[in-house]
């Protein structure tokens, strides 16, 4: 691939940055992440899975302290609660509240229902190559050291 081909993907990749930015105004004290972790946990309880917060670490590609001060923040917020299992008072599931289930509806599938519609002219198979090509860039930078603390992003 050539530098101005490469280039042009980068650039595209601030204008996604620009896109992510055009999200809805969130609540008080709630961050994308958030909502990320709202949309997961939903998706786990519709498809019955019990989740516990290293099954949501996994599921996002975070670290259990990635993923524990925000579950831990979303407690606090009252959107998700924590239950202890009888058998094992080590094992902790994670459950959606009301205020949760709320959010997951205004900032997940009413808002993905409305980009759907904008989306339209969008093939399905255009999209699936977007998420693919995405998906692949990233990890090609990260497998090269490029990423938060590394010497390869000092050097840009």
């Amino acid at each position: 691939m050539d530098t101005t081909l490469t280039r042009q993907m980068m650039d595209a990749c601030l204008t996604a940055e620009k896109i992510q930015q055009m999200l809805p105004k969130l609540p008080a004290g709630v961050t994308p992440l958030y909502i990320h972790i709202v949309d997961a946990l939903h998706e786990m309880e519709e498809n019955g899975e019990r989740t516990r917060v290293s099954d949501l670490a996994e599921r996002l590609h975070l670290s259990l302290p990635g993923a524990t001060r925000p579950l831990r923040a979303l407690k606090d917020l009252g959107a998700v609660t924590k239950e202890t299992a009888e058998d094992d008072r080590r094992s902790v599931s994670i459950h959606l509240t009301p205020l949760g289930n709320a959010w997951y509806e205004q900032y997940v599938a009413s808002f993905h229902r409305k980009l759907a519609g904008i989306f339209s002219g969008i093939s399905d198979e255009d999209a699936r190559t977007m998420v693919r090509v995405v998906d692949t860039m990233y990890c090609r930078m990260r497998e090269n050291g490029y990423g938060a603390g590394s010497s390869s992003s000092k050097e840009r």
